[in-house]
């Protein structure tokens, strides 16, 4: 106890009264060297050695407080402090991680250990535990600008270090389910339409196209319909999109035109559909709004051979017969046409009657004396 004494006056003369750290350092290490347990002489060595930056033994000797310290607290403090020297100081990224490591499992997850975590992780490239870490700061924050700077942060990492689209997506959706107008997240998900993966393409469209109603923003909302469209392979689900498209382009963009090219996109998706016939209606719509007749009757023409009911498939031969004859006034195409609707139908009474006129108007006897025959024929049949 005298040779602590001593020690202990000693290294306090030269410390406060002589000015003299080194030696006061000196006197406080035989201190402790007479009782490895002396924690008085520990403190006294912490506070000299941040005093003269000798970080080395600064860490050194708190690692010998929290060895001796019964004080949950003080142990915490401690091992804080280590952690904080080794990454600023010192810059010993991996003894940090350590150390940090150490307080999160000891004393549990907080929001400046863990940040202090993201930042030695971001340092040192090491991309999954930055995510996990950020998880976990994610289940403790409750508070909206915090969850969305980490959830945009974790989206990126996602995205642009562990390839991972499919978790960016969803911490980008997160992010603007709180704010639907952060620009940097609405870019980076816009930036993922164009993904390899059709899959990808489509989840990005289904988030942006909410958005992009709301606001009324036509042509940025019909962009992302567009990549729903490629990307669903429901044919009713297809048909549910374009009619969405067709309403944004006629009453909110005002391109009738463009609702056209989706109206006629509609008619080739459903042909084997029971609403075929709601498409060629609208189709015939904006084709008289547009004067695209020539588009439709190419339209019909290309896609009336994968109509599956006959019936339907019939009235589309007649209409693009129609259609040429009577909008484009194009004589050869539309007697083409009705011949090919004769052939599917033979009794068709309406293609032999249009037939007739047509070849009477060109002066062609001799399938006008074949026409007459086949309509005495049918008459008969009918008789």
């Amino acid at each position: 106890d005298l040779r602590r004494t001593i020690h202990h006056r000693v290294g306090q003369l030269y410390e406060e009264q002589l000015d003299s750290p080194k030696k006061a350092i000196e006197a406080y290490k035989n201190q402790l060297d007479d009782d490895m347990s002396d924690i008085e002489a520990m403190r006294a060595l912490e506070r000299l050695y941040e005093q003269t930056e000798s970080w080395k033994e600064l860490v050194n000797v708190l690692r010998q407080i929290e060895d001796q310290a019964e004080d949950g607290t003080e142990r915490r403090r401690c091992m804080v402090k280590v952690a904080e020297v080794l990454a600023g100081e010192l810059e010993e990224r991996e003894d940090a991680i350590v150390a940090w490591r150490s307080v999160l499992d000891d004393f549990g997850p907080t929001g400046p250990v863990l940040g202090s975590l993201v930042d030695l992780y971001e340092g040192a490239e090491l991309w999954a535990e930055l995510a996990e870490t950020v998880e976990t700061w994610l289940d403790l924050s409750e508070d909206d600008d915090e969850r969305i700077e980490l959830l945009s942060s974790l989206g990126d990492v996602r995205l642009q270090r562990l390839e991972d689209p499919n978790g960016a997506l969803e911490a980008y959706r997160e992010v603007l389910s709180i704010e639907s107008e952060n620009d940097e997240v609405r870019e980076s998900v816009a930036g993922m339409l164009s993904h390899e993966d059709p899959d990808i393409k489509r989840q990005c469209a289904e988030i942006l196209g909410p958005l992009y109603e709301a606001e009324g923003a036509a042509e940025k909302l019909l962009k992302v319909r567009e990549i729903e469209v490629d990307c669903t392979e429901d044919p009713a689900e297809k048909l549910q999109i374009l009619g969405g498209m067709l309403h944004t382009a006629e009453e909110i963009a005002q391109n009738e035109e463009r609702a056209f090219a989706y109206a006629c996109r509609g008619v080739q998706e459903a042909v084997e559909e029971a609403s075929l016939p709601d498409w060629i209606d609208r189709a015939e719509r904006l084709a008289n709004a547009t004067s695209s007749w020539g588009e439709l009757v190419d339209l019909y023409e290309s896609t009336v051979d994968r109509v599956l009911d006959a019936e339907i498939q019939q009235s589309v031969r007649m209409a693009a017969a129609e259609l040429a004859r009577d909008q484009l006034e194009d004589s050869a195409r539309a007697i083409r046409l009705f011949e090919l609707a004769l052939e599917s139908e033979g009794d068709d009474q309406d293609a032999m009657e249009a037939l007739e006129a047509l070849y009477e108007e060109g002066e062609d006897h001799e399938a006008l004396l074949r026409i007459l025959n086949r309509l005495a024929e049918h008459a008969e049949d009918r008789g």
